[in-house]
């Protein structure tokens, strides 16, 4: 039997709420401006008790020292907030951060201007805003990815400009499925991965060698037929070769211009990325890239042995 009629919270929040977001528990978390939550400090976040009818603060040491914009749980029931905010239960966040049950804490050293959305997707966090870099000087477009160890950056850069020549800003998200909905506050063209179609012609997997050629910044490599997917920061000079090697036993990144290993982004599926037998769809996304610009892969056709090997 549903509600009939709309009743009061507690005697309410003291200033705006700006986001809400329902626990594994059935308990109810508010986010926004106010300090004080049916009677409790609570300094822009609360909990409400919906057995007990009940506010409590979340989080000591002052909670968050400015706005929340949106509060969202994940599928392991982390609760993680966005928003202005650059610290929050004392700890320098930088306007993100997750609830670890007694404190709030950072997500590395966050980023670089407001969060407004969250979406779960995939079992990853993205996230929505007016930033414009993340950790480390990491650079997006008002669009980022928290992969459960680092921010990443997604295979799209938004339009630069927003209405009236501000600056672009991504205001809500939404996801069915691993479908992402933006909501962007913006004008002009985006700039995406691309899709290309490889066939393995042999009935086992293959680890194929891919020779990225700049100039231009590698960014997000996937098979979305295995799932497998590399998050990078690649950036190759014009003339430059990185050679990204799968084959097992011999995985490595290395530049005929560079004396030292190179690194994909930690949370990246370097140890399982391969070419699954028949058609692999591709996604590429290079920034910055140019007509000479390459990505070229280059596998060994395997079969299954009779002893369930492949050879």
């Amino acid at each position: 039997m549903g509600l009939s009629m709309w009743s009061a919270v507690g005697t309410g929040a003291n200033d705006a709420v700006r986001t809400l977001a329902i626990a594994p528990d059935g308990n109810l978390f508010v986010g926004g401006s106010f300090t004080n939550f049916s009677g409790v400090a609570t300094n822009r976040v609360a909990k409400w008790n919906v057995t007990t009818a009940a506010a409590s603060a979340v989080g000591g040491n002052g909670q968050l020292n400015g706005l929340c914009e949106v509060l969202a749980f994940s599928p392991d029931g982390k609760l993680y907030a966005g928003g202005d905010f650059t610290t929050a239960s004392g700890n320098t966040v930088n306007r993100i951060a997750v609830w670890g049950g007694s404190d709030w804490l950072a997500m590395e050293t966050g980023v670089s201007d407001t969060v407004y959305a969250f979406a779960w997707v995939d079992g990853q966090l993205w996230l929505g805003g007016a930033f414009l870099t993340a950790t480390g000087g990491l650079e997006m477009s008002n669009l980022g990815i928290w992969n459960g160890s680092t921010f990443v950056k997604t295979d799209i850069d938004l339009p630069n400009t927003g209405f009236g020549g501000t600056n672009p800003i991504v205001l809500s998200l939404g996801s069915i499925g691993k479908t992402v909905y933006a909501g962007h506050y913006g004008t002009g063209a985006a700039e995406a991965g691309d899709k290309t179609t490889i066939s393995n012609i042999g009935t086992a997997a293959a680890y194929p060698i891919v020779t990225f050629t700049g100039p231009g910044t590698l960014i997000w490599l996937e098979n979305a037929t295995s799932g497998d997917r590399l998050y990078f920061n690649l950036e190759a000079q014009e003339g430059e070769e990185i050679t990204i090697d799968f084959r097992p036993q011999k995985k490595s990144i290395t530049s005929n211009w560079r004396q030292y290993a190179l690194q994909p982004k930690r949370g990246s599926d370097f140890g399982t990325f391969r070419l699954l037998p028949g058609s692999n769809d591709i996604i590429a996304y290079i920034a910055e890239e140019t007509g000479d610009t390459t990505l070229h892969f280059r596998w060994q056709i395997t079969h299954w042995s009779i002893d369930g090997g492949g050879a």
